[in-house]
């Protein structure tokens, strides 16, 4: 499950009694995970083993000179999550969830009432500190109910990382506490389909600690689910089934980078049906915005059990011409093309499915 860090060898690790732990000759210490775009990464590694061999490093790896600690706070690598959240009946959700992106001087155009995503890397893009202009602070204040505006983190791996490093204290800064009501959907802390598998179960452990922080301090949480493989996927639905209905929504997260889109699309709903759908839970979903790739999720969730997190609707809003007015309309209608498509209307034209769509997804890492 290892492979050697290229370039210079790490420094020996030793405990707190100053002798050599377990990872000090372990091949275990070299677990980085590989990423998608290997030669970027790799040649990022070999040039920061020294780091990754500190306590200062960015990401969490088994050459950590506090691992054994570590584990010990995270209660190991067992799938456990304490949390709760309102009753479905009380926790309305639209079938459509735009994403949005806020602004200084205020959205451009009114929005429709309604539930919305705000994604954290629009707001800010430090890595090194938590937002820290004013007027981010009552950001959802620019939607028709504050309590109903979502904080997401699509697509922001690396400020996850900053996110992880202030776990114990992002939950009393203002920024956040605009979220408490609206939810907080849990970061993904290992999101690269070719993570060995111990750096995988990291990653896993790490969001279900980062949810059960949040939900002590008073904060709607949703659990995010992005899985490697089916073998991930169905051991992370073992802890699912023993939280309903304490917990009635999760996030699926269905981005892709670097991937070929429709077979990805296709694996992914395969895994769904084949895991999730029998569940009770609702759903939702980022990464399926194709008229098709929306009507093959109805096949698969045909209880329609759940919400689309579009940013289409946004993105033709912002880039159409005319009035504010004109591009209000602009967002209605392209979110009532999406609402339509989810209920089943229309026959889109489907793309060919591959006889074996994960296989697919591999070759083409």
């Amino acid at each position: 499950m290892s492979s050697d860090l290229p370039g210079e060898q790490l420094p020996a690790l030793a405990g707190p009694d100053g002798q050599p732990t377990i990872y000090a000759n372990s091949g275990l210490r070299t677990v980085t995970g590989t990423r998608i775009d290997a030669p970027a990464y790799e040649s990022w590694y070999s040039g920061q083993a020294e780091l990754l061999a500190s306590i200062e490093s960015p990401v969490l790896t088994c050459a950590y000179p506090q691992m054994e600690q570590w584990l010990k706070a995270m209660n190991g690598l067992d799938p456990q999550l304490r949390i709760s959240q309102p009753q479905a009946a009380d926790w309305p959700i639209t079938q459509v969830i735009p994403r949005v992106m806020p602004a200084k001087k205020g959205l451009p155009f009114e929005l429709p009432e309604g539930n919305y995503w705000i994604d954290y890397g629009t707001v800010s893009s430090s890595m090194r500190h938590l937002p820290e202009r004013e007027w981010t602070n009552s950001i959802t204040a620019q939607f028709p109910d504050p309590n109903k505006v979502t904080l997401g983190f699509i697509g922001q791996h690396a400020l996850s990382r900053l996110i992880w490093r202030q776990r114990f204290s992002l939950w009393s800064h203002p920024f956040f506490e605009q979220f408490r009501l609206g939810g907080m959907v849990v970061p993904d802390f290992s999101a690269w389909l070719n993570d060995p598998k111990p750096q995988a179960l990291v990653g896993m452990r790490m969001s279900q600690q980062f949810a059960e922080l949040g939900a002590e301090r008073g904060y709607l949480m949703i659990p995010t689910l992005a899985w490697q493989n089916n073998e991930m996927l169905a051991r992370t639905c073992d802890l699912l089934g023993s939280l309903y209905p304490r917990v009635n929504t999760l996030y699926l997260y269905l981005n892709s980078m670097g991937v070929d889109r429709v077979p990805w699309v296709y694996s992914r709903l395969q895994d769904i049906q084949d895991h999730l759908a029998p569940l009770p839970f609702r759903y939702i979903i980022s990464g399926v915005e194709s008229a098709w790739g929306i009507h093959a999720l109805r096949e698969v969730l045909p209880r329609s059990n759940f919400h689309l997190a579009v940013g289409a609707p946004w993105m033709q809003a912002r880039l159409g011409f005319g009035s504010d007015q004109d591009r209000a309309l602009i967002f209605r209608r392209s979110v009532a093309r999406v609402e339509s498509l989810s209920r089943g209307e229309g026959t889109p034209s489907m793309p060919e499915r591959p006889e074996d769509p994960w296989a697919t997804v591999l070759a083409s890492l």
